[in-house]
């Protein structure tokens, strides 16, 4: 069991909570670490822009009753009952998830840190605003995937000066970029959305849109390697990867 850090009970009574949804171990199922088990942190809607859940959960592994706690939840006490419910050190990362991180930046400016000084790995998903919250945390985080939100059909790819700034922060080494993507979308239309962007030495992950694995069926070989090759001259790599977590039905 990994123990928390000497400060950790000045961190219990930090006045930076946070408001979780739920907490799980599993497989990470999508993006460039799939296969890698993780502890997963599902961050809730923060307080001011929808209701937050009283009480969230940490699921445990089969065979042991799952444990409840109230939010909100300091940085702290979140860490010590991870430390008491899972072996940390049998997992590659803590992942943190749900409602953009960003917005409950001052929560994760403190927790950050703790996993850090216990040799945990982090990673965050993240469509990288706003840009302040991001630059904040960018430090303190090992690893990042920046959604281009895709909504062609269902939107468009966000392309601005803050996705820009991003890439000025950011290195290949620790972040790579996700397209969701639709069978309908038209690959051409988002594509010179990203043009003007320096993303050459970044991986892209192109990630079919699927509530249930059967719309996986849409796609195609020809298809597939088609999406590959177009996106291909504007990244160092370029990978199709479904959200395997639906496909094996694991959470």
């Amino acid at each position: 069991m990994i123990l928390l850090p000497c400060w950790g009970n000045i961190l219990k009574q930090s006045k930076n909570k946070g408001f979780i949804s739920e907490v799980f171990a599993s497989i990470q199922g999508e993006g460039l670490f799939v296969g890698t088990p993780q502890i997963f942190i599902r961050l809730s809607p923060v307080a001011g822009e929808l209701p937050a859940e009283d009480t969230f959960v940490l699921r445990t592994l089969p065979g042991q009753r799952n444990q409840f706690a109230r939010n909100p939840v300091s940085p702290g006490r979140l860490f010590q009952m991870l430390s008491d419910t899972y072996s940390l050190d049998q997992f590659f990362c803590i992942s943190l998830i749900g409602d953009d991180p960003l917005h409950q930046a001052d929560f994760l400016a403190e927790l950050l840190p703790i996993f850090s000084g216990a040799g945990m790995q982090t990673f965050i998903q993240t469509s990288g605003t706003p840009l302040a919250e991001f630059s904040r945390l960018l430090p303190l985080v090992n690893r990042w995937c920046i959604d281009l939100k895709c909504n062609t059909g269902k939107g468009m790819v966000r392309c601005s000066k803050t996705l820009e700034k991003i890439i000025e922060q950011t290195s290949p080494e620790n972040t790579y970029f996700r397209l969701v993507i639709d069978v309908d979308d038209d690959p051409e239309k988002l594509l010179s959305t990203l043009s003007s962007l320096r993303t050459d030495d970044y991986t892209l992950i192109l990630q079919p849109w699927a509530v249930f694995p059967a719309h996986i069926s849409d796609w195609d070989t020809g298809t597939i390697i088609n999406w590959i090759q177009i996106f291909k001259p504007c990244f160092f790599q370029v990978r199709w990867i479904p959200q395997v977590h639906k496909l094996l039905r694991i959470l």
